[in-house]
């Protein structure tokens, strides 16, 4: 996903600014998981134990918001990429201004 959508925003496909928040969101959730992995591993902390899995760690639990915006993320890449394959006219046009 992050390489059709940095490839279809410099098509201008995708809006340039919508793009840089998508992917902006990602590395933010990957750089708090790495941040919530460390200050809830118990001491000592060291990387052996930062990598080892069986130690308990913060439990996550996805909201109804954040699986409705992945699946409209998801329909954005998947239009883009359907619409440059087949001609869908105005109507590709208009979903796809719609979508973002």
């Amino acid at each position: 996903m992050t390489v059709d959508l940095t490839q279809k925003s410099s098509d201008s496909a995708t809006l340039v600014p919508l793009a840089l928040l998508i992917l902006g969101r990602d590395v933010l959730l990957g750089l708090s998981a790495i941040y919530y992995r460390y200050i809830s591993l118990p001491p000592p902390k060291t990387l052996a134990r930062y990598w080892d899995f069986s130690l308990p760690s913060a439990e996550v639990r996805p909201t109804g918001i954040s699986k409705i915006n992945t699946a409209l993320q998801l329909g954005l890449v998947g239009w883009t990429m359907s619409s440059m394959v087949w001609d869908m006219g105005m109507w590709g046009e208009e979903g796809l201004t719609g979508m973002q």
